[in-house]
């Protein structure tokens, strides 16, 4: 091999390694982007869940203390320990 063909031959070697070494390197920024989108979708499912519950405490919380939910539970209770 002459000279010119071994530098051929090494110059393709590294190109071919920084090709590996950038895929690589996207493979892992792939992964990384995977891992975030799925850490933040529970983090979302986890909030709405938090505002879900809030809101039904808080509509609870009106009903009880509203006329008419005040009302339906003297009923209830009156039913039930006999007035």
């Amino acid at each position: 091999m002459t000279p010119a063909e071994v530098r051929r031959m090494q110059q393709q070697a590294a190109r071919e390694a920084r090709e590996q070494e950038k895929a690589a390197e996207r493979e892992q920024r792939a992964q990384t982007a995977a891992a975030k989108r799925a850490r933040e979708e529970q983090e979302r499912a986890q909030r709405q869940h938090e505002r879900e519950i809030n809101s039904a405490i808080r509509t609870g919380g009106r009903v009880l203390t509203s006329r008419a939910g005040q009302s339906l539970i003297r009923g209830v209770f009156g039913t039930f320990f006999g007035k």
